[in-house]
This record gives structure tokens, sequence and C-alpha cells, in this order.
């Protein structure tokens, strides 16, 4: 599996085990699993960087240093009263930060160089379904060798 997957479903089962009441399920998609789901969390990879590991020397250069924008987007119905909206999307961005943290990321994969949150996006206006949503986006780095996907670097 490639290590941009195993990334993704690690950060799956970490907001499954937070037993987080924000949400109902979790889902490594970019395509809502439908109304009855909700709300619910989807962990999508939204692209990555690949490039040289920094200070590298010549034994280094089969090495791929890769940060990974991970985009943990929260996804509800809009509650009659707005400011319950807003409490359940800042109670979902809570109960995601506290979940996904650097020390959890590395407890189970501890080749992960690096894990920031990059950026929050409140979306509290509904669109045409109804929906409101929470965009957390995540960078995570990590090293691969070339053409070896599939494993993680020390």
């Amino acid at each position: 599996m490639h290590a941009r997957q195993q990334i993704l479903n690690l950060v799956r089962q970490l907001l499954e085990s937070a037993g987080a009441q924000s949400w109902r399920g979790v889902y490594v998609s970019a395509i809502l699993p439908g109304a009855p789901a909700l709300p619910c969390v989807l962990v999508r990879g939204q692209g990555e960087q690949v490039g040289e590991v920094p200070n590298a020397g010549l034994l280094d250069l089969p090495v791929q240093w890769r940060t990974l924008s991970v985009s943990l987007l929260w996804v509800s119905k809009a509650l009659p009263n707005p400011e319950d909206t807003a409490a359940a999307s800042i109670a979902a961005a809570v109960d995601i930060e506290r979940a996904v943290t650097l020390e959890a990321i590395q407890a189970a994969l501890p080749q992960v160089k690096l894990g920031l949150l990059q950026s929050v996006e409140v979306n509290e206006e509904t669109d045409e379904s109804g929906y409101v949503s929470l965009d957390l986006v995540w960078s995570i780095t990590y090293a691969t060798r070339e053409g070896d996907p599939e494993t993680l670097l020390d």
C-alpha cells in the first residue's frame, strides 16, 4: 500500500478511535456517503509535493522527501438554530484537533517527520443541500526511496 494511503488510513483510525460525538463515521473518500451518515468526516489527500531530502548528500539522491496535504472535511446538515450549527462546528474542530496530532501519528508511523495543521476553513453558510462544513488541512512530511513508494523511511 502506498505510503500516502497508509497515512490517510492512519488518520481515519485516529479519528475513529477518538470516540467523538461530533460525527457518525469517518471515510477515506472525497465523496459524501449520503445524508443518513451525517455528520461525518472525509479524510482526503489533496496533493503531495515531492522533492529532494533537505541537505542531502550524494548517497541520499534516490530518497524522495514528500509533503502530503491531508484534508479532514467535517460535513453536517445545518441545524435549525444557527448558533447550534456554529457550536457543532466548533466541537468538531476540537475533537479533530485532539485526535490528529504529530505525537499520535508518530506513535503509529514513527517515520513521519513532521505534521502541522496548515489551515481551517469554516463554512456555516448552507449549500444547496443544506450542508455546512469545516475543513482542516494538515501537511504531513515523510520520505520514501525512489521506486518504492510503499515504504516510509526513517
